[in-house]
């Protein structure tokens, strides 16, 4: 089954049989979710998606130049990996984009990119400058993992890069341009977690207790992000989905039917409700805060509603552009922007009059830089996180394309940069399904949240209504792979309570669930 051809069109209305499961959301996490029950044996699943399109925040865009991911692009780190295991399986995967392996819990360096980190002069920076300012930065990491069980210690990434570095500094002999310089870097690694991280501010985040999985770390896809999705949508049978079928209430605590207690009811927008046994939430972290104290019925209990609104979830923004022709040299991998000199001071060709952060800066001083995309050899992509993600919502695609085409000029001024001929802009917080980018763990979250956030109800022992998506997972929070686990962990409480009940239902007694689990 095609994602991109399940529409509500393609699925109109609700089954006439109540099915076993109710999975509410048609990304990764719920795909999982459905894939693994039905592959053992639960026929009896449906996936409720609000848009009319399945894949959530996996959303692959093709045009004439190419495709282009609007949401998740690589799959990140290798061993122990099923989504790189599954990308391998159907020859999906593109060389590394990193090159780099990361084989410990760290970041991943400002190398990312490869060649070019260039000051708002157009001067290149030395690479052993943008190595050595980020080694340090690593280092902080390390210290802010040290931390995480230490509630007196202040545990922000920010906190940490801002101590090291200074401590840094004045550690080194430096000339006073060299200082200017490293500050530049420090401030393009900032920028870089900013999106990274998915966060307001990197006072507000802290590494929690993710975990990175060694290998190469920023793997492309052939075809797109999409191409890895389509490979799990193949196993559902159509008629276990409904795209265009938006939830407005889950009544979670029904009466006793036929023997079975908590029947659950779920409410759609179009009016119909859908009877089951369990309901699996798959929706991203923003729309349950969103939604938190209308979606549930009865509410959720305050323990967990809290551990859901601690965590964070913020918004990045993708801006592609595209030419007739590449500018650029086949050796050419991108610019990353060094300000090396305050906004007010930056050239007069930069528009002055425009969106402003708190701090007065224009929105565009929050763009990394751009890079080439692999699968599309006419486009690059530039990336923002913070205030200047949320802002460039509000912005049309001219001034945005305009702003960048000058900020490129003004930071490759070696390189003749005619105007884009096209641009394409992701704007995931105005989307009322997404309401953002991905969560991270933020400085107020609680020791247990997790454990909280993905805790069965009414309880463990009788668990009806589950929660995954990337939000819920330990240790690879913010990933696909994070999700795609999720979803397998919220379909296995099912089989395993079904399989401890000895239930006796059609849909369960044709196979031993304790063999597949």
């Amino acid at each position: 089954m095609d994602a991109g051809l399940v529409t509500a069109s393609g699925q109109v209305g609700l089954p006439r049989q109540d099915p076993m499961v109710v999975i509410v959301g048609g990304g990764i996490a719920g795909v999982s979710a459905a894939r693994h029950l039905i592959n053992r044996g639960v026929q009896q699943v449906l996936i409720l998606e609000a848009k009319d399109r399945l894949g959530g925040r996996i959303h692959t865009v093709t045009g004439d130049s190419g495709n282009v991911d609007y949401g998740a692009q690589y799959i990140h780190g290798q061993d122990e990996n099923p989504l790189y295991q599954l990308a391998l399986q159907h020859d999906l995967i593109v060389s590394p984009s990193s090159k780099l392996k990361d084989t410990t819990n760290k970041s991943i360096t400002a190398e990312l990119y490869g060649n070019e980190f260039r000051t708002d002069n157009g001067d290149l920076v030395p690479k052993n400058t943008v190595r050595d300012v980020n080694e340090v930065l690593e280092e902080a990491y390390e210290k802010c993992n040290c931390c995480l069980d230490n509630a007196s210690t202040n545990k922000s990434i920010g906190h940490h890069f801002e101590t090291r570095f200074e401590d840094y500094l004045q550690s080194c002999a430096d000339s006073e341009n060299d200082v200017i310089t490293k500050r530049g870097v420090f401030d393009w690694r900032i920028r870089w977690e900013l999106h990274d991280n998915s966060c307001l501010s990197l006072f507000d985040a802290t590494n929690g207790s993710y975990q990175n999985n060694s290998g190469d770390y920023f793997i492309d896809v052939r075809g797109g992000f999409q191409s890895i999705f389509h490979s799990l949508l193949n196993d559902i049978p159509p008629e276990c989905v409904r795209a265009g079928t938006p939830v407005s209430r889950i009544h979670w605590r029904g009466e006793e039917n036929s023997g079975r207690s908590r029947k659950c009811t779920v409410e759609t927008k179009h009016g119909g409700n859908v009877n089951c046994y369990y309901v699996i939430v798959t929706v991203p972290l923003g729309v349950l805060q969103t939604n938190i104290n209308t979606l549930f019925c009865p509410t959720l209990p305050q323990s967990k509603k809290e551990a859901l609104c601690r965590r964070g979830f913020g918004s990045v923004v993708k801006i592609f552009l595209t030419w007739t022709e590449p500018f650029w040299e086949s050796s050419f991998e991108g610019t990353q922007f060094v300000w090396t000199c305050s906004a007010d001071k930056s050239k007069d060709t930069l528009p002055k009059n425009t969106l402003t952060k708190k701090n007065g800066d224009p929105w565009w001083r929050d763009i990394d830089g751009f890079h080439v995309l692999k699968e599309n050899p006419r486009t690059l992509l530039g990336w923002m996180g913070g205030e200047g993600a949320i802002l460039t919502e509000d912005l049309s695609e001219e001034e945005i394309l305009h702003t960048c085409h000058l900020l490129l000029q003004q930071f490759a001024p070696h390189l003749k940069i005619p105007k884009p001929q096209a641009i394409k802009r992701t704007q995931w917080l105005s989307d009322e399904y997404t309401k953002g980018a991905f969560s991270y763990i933020s400085t107020y979250n609680e020791p247990g949240d997790t454990e909280e956030m993905v805790k069965p109800l009414p309880s463990e022992e009788d668990p009806t209504l589950l929660f995954a998506g990337e939000a819920m997972s330990h240790h690879h929070f913010s990933t696909t792979h994070g999700a795609y686990e999720t979803g397998i962990q919220a379909a296995n409480i099912i089989l395993q309570n079904e399989a401890k009940k000895n239930r006796t239902q059609n849909d369960m007694s044709k196979f031993n669930v304790l063999e597949y689990i």
